[in-house]
């Protein structure tokens, strides 16, 4: 029999955003070399919310203005 593969689960994530911006900027998320969050935002905006679907875990990166701010993990299973 074909192995069965674990469900795919969807998590929601809040991340804390840089506060010293004082111009418009460009948030963007890639997930498993997929971008999958490219908004504009404001200098006011402290978090910012979205959700990853995969198994596992799972690497996603954030950029600000195309620059990386950092690289987080997530655990689907957690």
């Amino acid at each position: 029999p074909a192995p069965t593969l674990p469900p795919e689960v969807t998590k929601s994530i809040t991340i804390a955003l840089p506060t010293d911006r004082t111009a418009e900027y460009n948030l963007s998320i890639e997930f498993e070399e997929e971008m999958v969050v490219n908004v504009q935002l404001t200098p006011d905006t402290a978090t910012y919310e979205f959700t990853l679907t995969g198994t596992g875990t799972g690497v996603y990166s954030i950029y600000i203005d195309g620059e990386l701010l950092r690289t987080e993990t997530v655990d689907f299973n957690a």
